[in-house]
């Protein structure tokens, strides 16, 4: 009867050892070391020291505003006037505006409504309507309430929607604009 001999490796992994599974199981006859690169991973070369003529601009603090750059287009003006936006024929539906609002009024029938709030500070409120080609008649009204107003001025209460509702009187389509400013 042939006696064979069997070899048995044991292998014992411990924590602290240092070694990694490349060290562990690399093939017989290869000696790797564990600060070499491995195979896959590709050398980066060391980068150069910063030369005195290179040094790099100082970071803005956090959150500062650096404000605006130098090729940044300014922001867009406000346009002289408001134009109503379709559909604006309830108090709910009405343009919102802050100085000024303009339209024309569609068809016979057609109302226009544009709406602004009274800031808070503001105690009064100045404004002036004109039309063109036709008459329109203006209606104000203080969060969807009619109010009373004559010569050009109304006491206002800060917060409050104020609505212009514009509806035509004569003409074909006549196109009005009203313009605001609160003290």
């Amino acid at each position: 009867m042939a006696v064979r001999k069997l070899s048995f490796v044991a292998i014992v992994l411990l924590g602290c050892s240092g070694a990694g599974n490349q060290d562990l199981f690399a093939p017989t006859g290869q000696d790797v070391a564990a600060t070499e690169p491995t195979p896959s991973a590709p050398a980066t070369p060391p980068a150069a020291p910063p030369s005195s003529d290179d040094t790099p601009p100082a970071a803005p603090p956090p959150n500062s505003d650096p404000g605006p750059k130098q090729n940044d287009p300014p922001p867009p003006a406000e346009p002289a006037c408001t134009p109503e936006a379709e559909p604006n024929d309830t108090v709910k539906a009405a343009t919102r505006f802050t100085t000024s609002f303009c339209g024309t009024i569609g068809s016979k029938g057609d109302i226009d409504n544009g709406s602004v709030v009274a800031p808070a500070d503001a105690r009064k409120m100045k404004y002036a309507a004109s039309a063109k080609d036709g008459r329109v008649v203006m209606y104000v009204l203080a969060d969807g309430f009619p109010i009373f107003f004559e010569d050009g001025e109304i006491r206002v209460i800060p917060g409050t929607t104020y609505t212009f509702q514009m509806q035509q009187n004569s003409g074909a389509h006549p196109s009005y604009e009203v313009d605001v400013t609160f003290e």
